[in-house]
């Protein structure tokens, strides 16, 4: 162990003298009375001496230390190595520490810190396996989010016009004053441009446009171009502008608004969506027109260049039912009732083969048995389309077309063939359009790849024929959100917490025995329940038991001794069991819950851990109450056979009011008194627990915080009246003063 030499003031010697390591130091004979109360302190030696290894041989006392204080080997290494057979990390060992938001998981530092340990001879209590908290929350709930599935959209752009294959000087028309002329760029750094000038006062280009064959003005989104243009010539002004053919000019920003610089080409900046123009439908079908586009300003002088049309469509296709010209005439298709559908060749003697419904048909239709292509399923698909040819009351007009998918008792009824436009005695080519959205489908319905389509004219005198039945689908045009159900949640979050203890385990290579395997599951309002509620989750916690089920306990002992062996000791952690204010009813729902964890015959926990973020009261009607409730927690645990721990053992004071004193603020009487109450707390664990179910206690802080007086070590780790109390405790002792 080192030496550490200081010179030290009066004060500080009497406290270092008693700490974990060997101080050596030189010091002034004066003492003042602050001095000799805190001098009886360096007759104890350390803590971990104090502890009867014959009465109690398995007992581990412990403390909290960060993983980098321990590597450091330097003030807390020693004074841990001094005091103590066993480290919990506060920081490294936790979900939230090591597994990154893609799912890798860095064990770095547990290594280390296992390795220092195992170098230095102390044990290790790993903290924890599964806890709401400290939780890597956007990937856990990433896990389980909705799939996204975007639209099915082809996207690209059209080449317009970049002014090359014109000559130099040729103009087009303006829908006012001014010209616009084809010249050769003025940056020269490309070859022609379109130069608008005159000036043009509100007088804006006229392009002809003819789209890419297959193409129409509703598939685009945007006209895209270059622009350069000084001052206020149209570089500000009221705005960029755009029409179709005759339509009212619409307004855009001025170019400097889309990022045009003053007196150069901004470059595809300009970027005008055709949306803001609200087309009609007629104008969205159109392959040809005039395209009016500039900026708006009573002085323009400007060039534009390489105009451009991005384009966007939702993916759409169809799926052939039937076009009877594989078939041959005579051929017969099932009806749902009487009558006949036959294949026979067109009345018209256009096309091939056509199917005949007749015989009369009373209101009976033709069975179709569909397989779909590969990867589409019904639900997949918008309409029904199909040709109809019908005369006078022998199908074109009746009862409405009917549609049923399998049973044709469930069949959906649409208008009759004439209100779809089609003709008398004549071929209504694609006009049936039937919206499968009309069915109402189940879920089941939806999934399906083979079914039997029913389809026809609902008539009492059927005798009409119809081809080309289509089935269309479209891709939805916003993305589409599949929720996870409940099962598929439990199993990825089953798989994640594997794969964190599996990865744990294995980081620690068999060194680390004893494991919080869960911690704080009970609720703090209803303590015989489990904590957790979707509702209320949020940022800073993530409940396992919400989506693995009340059993989730099982599910993670089941991990940890299939990675980490059976004779691990696991232990269930939690706060509050030695709460007065709900006469440790916390503890009791936790024994319970234990109990029922157990029930199934094969979980088996090793042991209970009770956090004890105990305060000493000034009241002491309050103090009383709360030296009442720990007995009684420990009287509860020793009867549930389990091991006991108490694993964060800290201690604040309040003054008579409830109020937290903070710790530049307490006496040494009131450090007296807090040394007392620790000295209960300890040989009432000794005194209640059974050796059997002595597992240890660790001391979760060594020293004080600046707020709060919770250390055996004061900020600059001298022993306090608490170490005395303590130590004594650990010894069976009351406490000396």
């Amino acid at each position: 162990m080192k030496r550490i030499y200081k010179l030290l003031s009066a004060v500080a010697f009497v406290a270092l003298a008693s700490c974990a390591d060997k101080y050596e130091s030189v010091f002034l004979p004066a003492k003042p009375d602050i001095v000799a109360q805190y001098e009886y302190l360096k007759d104890y030696d350390v803590l971990k001496t104090y502890i009867d290894r014959n009465a109690n041989p398995n007992f581990r006392l412990g403390t909290g230390v960060t993983v980098g204080d321990l590597l450091s080997k330097e003030t807390v290494f020693s004074l841990v190595h001094s005091n103590f057979d066993e480290v919990t990390a506060n920081d490294a060992m936790k979900y939230g520490s090591i597994v990154q938001d893609d799912g890798s998981m860095d064990f770095t530092n547990v290594r280390s810190f296992v390795e220092t340990a195992k170098e230095a001879g102390i044990t290790i209590y790993g903290h924890t396996l599964c806890w709401h908290s400290e939780q890597n929350n956007a990937y856990l709930n990433g896990l389980i989010a909705p799939v996204v599935i975007p639209p099915e959209v082809s996207s690209g752009i059209s080449e317009i016009l970049d002014f090359e294959a014109d000559e130099l000087g040729k103009t087009y028309q303006m829908t006012g004053n001014g010209f616009a002329q084809v010249e050769n760029d003025p940056a020269g750094a490309s070859g022609k441009v379109l130069h608008i000038g005159g000036p043009a006062n509100q007088s804006h280009p006229k392009i002809e446009i003819a789209l890419p064959e297959g193409r129409k003005l509703g598939d685009y989104i945007n006209l895209i171009l270059d622009f350069r243009a000084s001052g206020s010539s149209g570089l500000y002004g009221q705005g960029m502008r755009m029409a179709i053919n005759d339509r009212s000019l619409t307004g855009y920003g001025s170019p400097s608004g889309f990022g045009c610089p003053d007196g150069n080409w901004g470059r595809g900046l300009i970027v005008l969506p055709f949306a803001t123009m609200n087309l009609t439908a007629a104008e969205k079908e159109l392959t040809q027109f005039t395209l009016i586009v500039g900026s708006g300003t009573g002085s323009g002088d400007y060039y534009i260049d390489n105009i451009k049309m991005q384009w966007e469509v939702i993916r759409s296709g169809t799926a052939p039912i039937a076009d009877f010209e594989s078939n041959n005439s005579g051929d017969t298709y099932p009806m749902s009732g009487n009558g006949s559908a036959v294949v026979v060749n067109d009345p018209a003697g256009i096309s091939g083969n056509v199917l005949n419904v007749g015989g009369p048909a009373n209101y009976s239709y033709p069975k179709f048995n569909v397989t779909l292509p590969d990867g589409k399923k019904l639900g997949d698909y918008k309409t029904l389309r199909m040709d109809f040819y019908g005369t006078g009351s022998t199908g074109l007009y009746g009862s409405g077309m009917r549609l049923a998918i399998n049973d044709v008792n469930a069949a959906i009824v649409y208008g009759s063939p004439s209100s779809f436009g089609c003709p008398g005695d004549g071929w209504g080519r694609g006009l049936i359009a039937l919206p499968l959205a009309d069915l109402n489908l189940t879920g089941d319905q939806k999934a399906l790849t083979e079914f039997t389509l029913i389809v026809g004219s609902g008539t009492g005198s059927g005798n009409y024929y119809i081809d080309n039945i289509v089935l269309e689908w479209e891709a939805p045009s916003e993305d589409i959100i599949v929720e996870k159900t409940s099962e598929e949640k439990k199993e990825i979050l089953t798989n994640a917490l594997e794969m964190w203890i599996a990865g744990m385990m294995e980081a620690c290579d068999g060194y680390v025995r004893a494991w919080d395997v869960v911690n704080e599951p009970m609720d703090d309002e209803n303590p015989f329940n489990l904590k957790g509620d979707p509702s209320r989750s949020d940022a800073d916690n993530f409940y396992w038991q919400d989506y693995l089920g009340e059993d989730y306990a099982r599910v993670a002992v089941r991990f940890a001794r299939q990675y980490g062996g059976n004779d691990s000791k696991l232990f269930v952690n939690d706060y509050n069991l030695e709460a007065s204010d709900n006469s440790n009813g916390k503890c009791e729902g936790l024994i319970k819950m234990v109990e029922y964890w157990e029930s199934d015959g094969i979980t088996k926990i090793d042991g209970i851990g009770t956090q004890m973020h105990v305060t000493y009261s000034l009241n002491p009607e309050m103090q009383k109450r709360n030296e009442d409730a720990i007995i009684k927690m420990y009287e509860l645990l020793a009867v549930s056979g389990k091991l006991i721990k108490a694993s964060i053992l800290y201690m604040g004071i309040a003054d008579e009011n409830g109020e937290v004193i903070k710790t530049a603020n307490v006496s040494f009487v009131q450090q007296q008194s807090m040394s007392e109450y620790y000295n209960f707390i300890v040989r009432k664990y000794f005194e209640i627990i059974p050796d059997s179910q002595q597992y240890g206690i660790t001391h979760w802080n060594p020293r004080d915080n600046s707020d709060t007086s919770v250390g055996l070590w004061d900020l600059n780790y001298n022993r306090k009246p608490t170490y005395a109390g303590f130590a004594n405790g650990l010894a069976g002792k009351e406490v000396n003063k």
